[in-house]
């Protein structure tokens, strides 16, 4: 996580490399937790298709950019990774906070 927080912060873009360790993290960490993962899988699913949405309208309305793929497939490890509710809580407030950053 630290190493995606610095590559986003210095170069505005998450990598697949990255994010598919920790996706690979996010999917051990749910076997040996509840093991239940198809329910995280269908949550996980669900966040990302919200994310490519909301991104898809954001773009239509303002005619610019307010969350990449990077950020979508990162929010959508998220069910994976924690529990249902502190998942979409998680998602929610990082979906608010991605499309009110203000781009120079």
């Amino acid at each position: 996580m630290v190493a995606l927080a610095v590559v986003d912060l210095e170069q505005r873009r998450l990598p697949n490399s990255l994010l598919s360790a920790l996706l690979l993290l996010a999917l051990v960490w749910r076997w040996l937790g509840e093991g239940d993962l198809l329910s995280a899988a269908i949550a996980s699913a669900a966040v990302f298709a919200i994310a490519v949405m909301l991104s898809a309208g954001f773009r239509t309305v303002t005619g610019c950019a307010g969350l990449g793929m990077g950020d979508a497939k990162l929010l959508a490890t998220m069910p994976l990774a924690l529990p249902l509710g502190p998942a979409l809580v998680g998602a929610g407030a990082g979906l608010s906070d991605e499309l009110s950053f203000e781009r120079p």
